[in-house]
């Protein structure tokens, strides 16, 4: 049962995950840990917050949390998904233990709903403890900045990124860098960008190059933009 419902879980089915718990429990099983993260992973992958809760009152009954950090993670996440970054915080909060994915889950939820700056103070809470972020934790921190104006910080964040922690930027970290330029209309140092880059750019950069290029009407750096998109 358990690795049925992990299957529907990691390939984002989450409905039939939870139909497949609710089939298991009236089979007269009991879930295990294992179970019960890959069932809040379906909650958190379809909104389903009120089925959640009932599995964080079975976790909390069973006394799970205080020995599997898994549970813990599961459950940020899932709140995180669903919006309730309250309920997100108050389990990250009482869990004896916090690894850079628990992290990294709380940050990511903050980040989806906006709340920048609970995402940067989560972040250096984070260095405070002296746990080090990772790429994951930087794709967050740059969205945030990216979709609440934050050129600055994003630029700020994207430097420390390498120079302070040694991190490479991946692909990722390069879209979000465009897209903060982007937003801000500062297309000339988005396509600086895409320029250093030691492939000279993909086509989802160059493509999201175009598209700040049409928002705030630079004719000069689109006609690059598309001569380097029709290429791929």
């Amino acid at each position: 049962w358990t690795a049925l419902i992990s299957g529907y879980a990691q390939h984002e089915c989450g409905e039939e995950a939870l139909n497949c718990f609710k089939e298991m429990q009236n089979s007269g099983f009991s879930p295990n840990a294992m179970t019960l993260a890959s069932s809040l992973k379906a909650c958190g992958s379809v909104g389903a917050a009120e089925k959640g809760k009932e599995l964080h009152l079975e976790i909390l009954r069973k006394g799970l949390l205080k020995r599997d950090l898994i549970l813990g993670t599961a459950l940020v996440d899932m709140y995180a998904k669903c919006g309730m970054l309250r309920r997100a915080q108050d389990v990250f909060n009482n869990l004896p233990y916090r690894d850079i994915v628990l992290w990294n889950s709380l940050i990511s939820g903050y980040a989806q709903v906006g709340e920048i700056e609970s995402v940067l103070g989560t972040f250096e809470e984070m260095r405070v403890e002296g746990r080090k972020p990772d790429q994951v934790t930087f794709v967050s921190v740059f969205n945030a900045c990216s979709h609440a104006g934050f050129v600055d910080s994003g630029q700020a964040y994207f430097i420390a990124m390498s120079k302070d922690y040694g991190i490479a930027p991946i692909p990722e970290h390069h879209m979000c860098m465009v897209d903060l330029f982007g937003r801000a209309g500062h297309v000339e140092k988005a396509l600086e960008v895409v320029k250093n880059i030691p492939s000279y750019g993909n086509l989802p950069l160059w493509l999201a190059l175009l598209g700040s290029c049409r928002n705030w009407g630079n004719i000069d750096v689109s006609r690059l933009a598309f001569e380097q998109a029709i290429q791929f």
